[in-house]
């Protein structure tokens, strides 16, 4: 795939708007959204090795493959918005909850005895030796591939929730 194109030009007015979009979801984030990996998720609660099944356990580390990738997806959507901070912005945010996300699944992996930190560090290394590529290059369209992916997403970790809830583990529910 060929290098991103950076966004060219926004019209001044919408900048603005997209903007204070993001100063606007970005504090709503901070009042409302935000969680702490130490002390929102009840670590004393993970259940050990062979309460959870290895089927729910490879699917969950599925999810951290994904949530991996967050550099690639980071660095290259911003790259094509770096010059538009309402755009860039969210897209950094958006890296740092995923990142979040990336921490919580590695953490109940290994506390859980599923994983030992050796066995995350070799996976984590075999996923990061391969390079997520944008699928489009240009902005609009991995705007729009973004949104989309986003979604699917969503109804993927509303899924895998349900999965967690049933294997009454009050950590893994929370991560």
């Amino acid at each position: 795939m060929n290098r991103p194109t950076p966004i060219a030009h926004v019209p001044a007015g919408l900048e603005k708007a997209f903007f204070d979009k993001y100063k606007e979801f970005f504090d709503h984030a901070e009042e409302k959204r935000r969680w702490n990996l130490q002390s929102d998720i009840p670590w004393a609660e993970v259940k050990r090795e062979g309460t959870v099944g290895e089927d729910l356990v490879s699917i969950i580390e599925s999810f951290w493959a994904v949530e991996m990738y967050i550099p690639d997806y980071a660095a290259k959507l911003v790259s094509m918005f770096r010059r538009h901070r309402g755009f860039a912005w969210f897209q950094l945010n958006w890296g740092y909850e995923e990142s979040k996300h990336s921490r919580a699944i590695e953490e109940w992996l290994i506390r859980s005895g599923h994983r030992s930190e050796k066995q995350s560090s070799d996976f984590a290394d075999k996923v990061l030796s391969k390079e997520w590529n944008a699928p489009f290059d240009t902005p609009r369209r991995m705007f729009i591939y973004t949104t989309i992916q986003e979604l699917a997403t969503q109804v993927n970790y509303l899924g895998l929730q349900k999965l967690c809830r049933e294997a009454k583990d009050a950590a893994l529910d929370k991560t």
